[in-house]
């Protein structure tokens, strides 16, 4: 029995909002590579470095041009073009180097969903040394993932609270019973209303639900790693959040096998993951290094969010209506209309206020990112090999 999809994406992003609380056993130091970690070689020399110790090589390069600049990839670039996607990858590395410089990779927020996104990666590649690379169709993948999945969840012992599940039960009936159409709510004003006041009776059954523990499990085989230090214990509020997500008509909670399917989704990641580790997959280099890309992933737009909000402050702030007018008029050309007859006309500001607002703010926040970047070099001292840029 695979876990429900709908069941499992629901439960990712329950436990990315609400965190992971456990010891974290990923790499804590800010050592990057963020696009590619093919070794520094004879064949792959490094094309620039920051501060002397940041090393950027040239498979580097080539895959943040693919990633970010595809367009360019089959085009004939001069050196100052390669220059310009070699400083915005720069630009990268600063970005994420000031993210680590001010703590964010320690803040809860970012190390609950690192701590989630280590967890999932262990499931990840374990489903790829067990299933993947053995399966030759799809029959094949399935039969092999049901098979890993039904072994690590049978060998768990599972203790299920009769009244906290009765609670549930409970719960979940008051939840589809809200949640039926009214015969009156047909379309329009009419049928947002009764969807309204159905969110709203969910959303008290929820508040009303005591935090109370649904059900403990264990493995007898389970490391220090991931099980034994997370999600071994599973709330009737924590399934019940992931139940009151799902679109009618949602699953049946009245047999035990109703519930075994309902908690399997809650149990199977942390199994895995500690399966993973028992196997030796943590300590895989290729692990390690998928790891820091997807931390530098976050970091960037962990920083990139900072720089959003920074943004919207300025937006917000007294004036607004004179700085967009002023920008609209540095920038007026750009929203000239030209007709079939080679006749170029402006719109006034007015038909087109909307627009000018969006490409002001996207503008606002480039500027923001601009000035950070000017800083932030500024303080380093970043080299580029000209040479073997242009001879790429």
């Amino acid at each position: 029995m695979r876990v429900n999809i709908a069941l499992f994406f629901a439960l990712c992003f329950l436990i990315c909002e609400a965190g992971v609380a456990r010891s974290s056993a990923q790499a804590t130091n800010c050592t990057r590579r963020i696009f590619d970690f093919t070794p520094i070689s004879t064949t792959n020399p490094i094309v620039a470095r920051i501060d002397g110790s940041i090393e950027i090589p040239v498979s580097e390069y080539r895959t943040y041009q693919k990633a970010e600049h595809e367009s360019t990839v089959k085009e004939k670039l001069n050196l100052a073009q390669k220059k310009e996607i070699l400083n915005d990858l720069i630009d990268e590395y600063l970005i994420v180097g000031e993210a680590c410089r001010i703590g964010a990779d320690k803040r809860p927020g970012f190390t609950s969903r690192m701590e989630f996104t280590h967890m999932m990666l262990l499931s990840d590649f374990l489903v790829a040394q067990e299933v993947t690379t053995k399966a030759k169709t799809a029959e094949e993948y399935n039969n092999l993932l049901d098979k890993l999945q039904n072994r690590l969840f049978d060998a768990a012992t599972i203790n299920v609270s009769i009244g906290d599940y009765d609670k549930l039960k409970q719960a979940a009936k008051e939840i589809n019973e809200t949640d039926q159409p009214s015969p009156r709510s047909n379309s329009g004003a009419d049928a947002q209303k009764p969807a309204s006041s159905a969110k709203a009776k969910i959303r008290k059954i929820m508040e009303d639900m005591p935090d109370s523990v649904l059900a403990r499990y264990s493995d007898a085989t389970m490391t220090n790693n991931v099980s034994a230090t997370n999600g071994t214990v599973i709330t009737v509020k924590e399934v019940l959040a992931v139940y009151s997500n799902l679109h009618a008509p949602r699953p049946p909670l009245e047999t035990d096998d109703d519930l075994v399917k309902m908690i399997k989704p809650f149990i199977m990641p942390p199994l895995m993951a500690d399966e993973a580790i028992k196997q030796g997959i943590e300590a895989l280099p290729a692990f390690q290094n998928k790891v820091i890309e997807n931390r530098n992933a976050l970091l960037r737009i962990y920083m990139h969010g900072v720089i959003a909000a920074q943004a919207n402050k300025e937006l917000n702030a007294p004036g607004l209506d004179k700085r967009i007018k002023s920008w609209y008029q540095q920038n007026a050309a750009q929203y000239a209309v030209q007709a079939p007859d080679g006749v170029k006309t402006m719109p006034t500001y007015e038909k087109i206020q909307k627009r000018v607002e969006g490409d002001y703010s996207v503008d606002l926040r480039d500027q923001i990112q601009a000035r950070k970047v000017r800083a932030l070099r500024k303080a380093q001292t970043v080299e580029i090999d000209e040479a073997i840029l242009n001879g790429l």
